[in-house]
């Protein structure tokens, strides 16, 4: 039996009632809210938390619909305001691919709402002069922005629009717009660094907003105390840093030596975590994430292949000496730079190639990662005239599969185009125009390419968020596929192996705290670290010291 759950501000009593009623709480439907679209009963009810809740965090997996409840939500609140002769705004804050997603999103769910949505091609000037007309537009009430206008443009939209005036009692109040403002920080782990200028930021704005929301399907983007930062920022009280790493953290002493320092110091070094599921207790009355057994059905399936190749031995000399340091400015120092360009040397050496002693740029089978996309993408039936996403974090990678398949008309989302840019390429792929769309981390996240049935990874990220990220692109709710494959290819005895041991040791504490978020290749395809590490030190040779250890 469903139980009425009345929209109201912030009663944590309502609370009791919606997780009583399930998946199925009565909650009105929004007056400007289109009747072509209904909720699905879980989506109903991640709405009713978010309309009850004026800061909290949604963290439903990828592609199971966060926008629509947002949305939802936010229209209930509407309604309420309005009876009571009083406005709210909507300020939306999203990845740079996906401003103009959440703009067609938000004319797709809600009538008859004007959007202010700024280019990331505009001068500041052009930037605050919107956001001013947005402040003082009533008939508008959605501003949408990307992260770096929210966090750059900060300071001169205060300066600007924030007429301070202190009052006879001495406090200094920020100006009623501001006050009448929900704000929406989609792909919330973007602020799980505090000190960073995007967490300051966060901080100041939410501190005086009226209602503040996080959606992020990856709370966990890289270490477990990833989610502690991301939901104090937004519901402040929760859990200081201090108190989760002294309840949840494990830590030993290390010997570390500063570079150009000749005496080395000791610090504390988290090497594990205990008791993370008293930690999602602590969290669950701001926190909402439902696992993918809670959503079964409303996505497609997730399966994994792995494909393995050799190296030819010019690009096995490429690719050593890389891993090693030795093609970087800095001579011998076999630290992160070095591991990024040993990824760059497996899957597109041809960018060394003005540094290779051997002809290897003219043959066409010492790229053995590419010969190996183009002989799937042509004798693998499962893969013909299939839409594909091929992922790597790298933007050199992707340029170079760009041009060397040009044959195949793809497409490509990096950090280097505009919005508009983005947006071209991404209606290309999901209306049939290509089959093939080329992403690196800066299509990873919000981007909807729901069309794909496959995604291939080039190489993988170091952080089980990212990973995750790529996959939802193509794993989403309302996708008509019954499944999707992702693809590892590999080259044998690198830093392929490396990093997937790596990303399986990191879902351990994303597990904990999300159960159903740890989906990676089978355990048995994964070799253990401590084997792969010896690997490494091996293919080091005797340069050890200083060795980054991303795990």
């Amino acid at each position: 039996m469903s139980t009425d759950v009345p929209v109201v501000d912030d009663l944590d009593a309502r609370l009791a009632k919606i997780r009583a009623a399930g998946d199925a709480p009565n909650i009105p439907v929004p007056s400007i809210w289109n009747p072509k679209y209904s909720l699905v009963p879980y989506q109903r009810a991640g709405a009713a938390h978010l309309a009850v809740k004026k800061r909290f965090v949604l963290g439903d997996p990828t592609g199971s619909g966060k926008t629509p409840q947002e949305l939802y939500a936010w229209g209930l609140i509407r309604d309420l305001r309005i009876k009571s002769e009083q406005h709210t705004r909507l300020w939306i804050v999203t990845t740079k691919a996906a401003t103009k997603q959440w703009e067609k999103e938000v004319h797709k769910f809600l009538l008859d709402l004007n959007v202010y949505r700024l280019d990331s091609g505009w001068d500041r000037e052009r930037r605050i002069r919107q956001v001013r007309e947005w402040s003082e537009d009533p008939t508008c009430p959605v501003l949408i922005t990307n992260w770096a206008q929210f966090s750059l443009d900060w300071k001169y939209v205060k300066q600007s629009l924030w007429p301070w005036y202190e009052e006879d009692d001495g406090p200094l109040r920020p100006p009623q717009w501001l006050t009448e403002v929900q704000v929406t920080l989609d792909e919330a782990q973007k602020i799980k660094n505090p000190a960073s200028q995007l967490g300051q930021t966060a901080r100041e704005i939410l501190k005086y907003a009226d209602r503040a929301h996080g959606l992020t399907a990856t709370l966990v983007k890289n270490l477990a105390q990833d989610a502690q930062a991301v939901v104090e920022t937004i519901c402040p009280g929760t859990m200081g840093s201090q108190e989760f790493q002294v309840n949840y953290c494990i830590k030993k002493p290390k010997r570390f030596r500063p570079r150009g320092q000749s005496r080395a110091i000791t610090v504390m070094e988290i090497t594990g975590y205990r008791d993370l599921d008293d930690f999602r207790a602590k969290i669950r009355d701001v926190y909402l994430g439902r696992s993918d057994e809670e959503i079964e059905g409303q996505r497609p399936q997730v399966r994994f292949l792995k494909r393995t190749v050799r190296m030819s031995a010019a690009q096995r000399t490429i690719y050593l000496e890389a891993e090693q340091g030795i093609l970087m400015e800095e001579q011998g120092a076999p630290g992160a730079g070095g591991i990024w360009h040993a990824m760059q040397a497996l899957a597109a050496p041809e960018i060394f190639k003005d540094r290779d002693p051997y002809p290897f740029s003219v043959r066409t089978d010492d790229n053995a990662k590419m010969s190996l996309l183009k002989e799937l993408l042509e004798d693998e039936e499962c893969l013909k005239d299939e839409p594909i996403i091929i992922y790597s974090p790298l933007e050199t990678v992707i340029s170079t599969y760009y041009r060397l398949l040009k044959e195949y008309n793809p497409v490509k989302v990096t950090g280097p185009e505009s919005d508009d840019e983005r947006e071209v390429a991404r209606e290309a792929f999901q209306e049939g125009k290509t089959n093939i769309i080329l992403i690196t981390n800066a299509g990873g996240e919000a981007l909807n390419l729901q069309r794909a049935r496959h995604v291939i990874m080039i190489n993988r990220p170091f952080d089980p968020g990212t990973y995750v990220q790529v996959v939802g692109r193509a794993r989403r709710f309302g996708s008509d596929n019954a499944y999707i494959t992702v693809w590892h290819l590999d080259c044998e005895d690198t830093m392929d192996e490396y990093s997937d041991a790596v990303l399986n040791v990191k879902f351990g504490p994303v597990e904990e705290i999300f159960d159903g978020r740890g989906q990676l290749l089978p355990a048995e395809q994964i070799l253990p670290k401590d084997i792969v590490q010896y690997a490494r030190r091996r293919r080091m040779r005797t340069k050890t010291d200083g060795e980054t250890d991303l795990g």
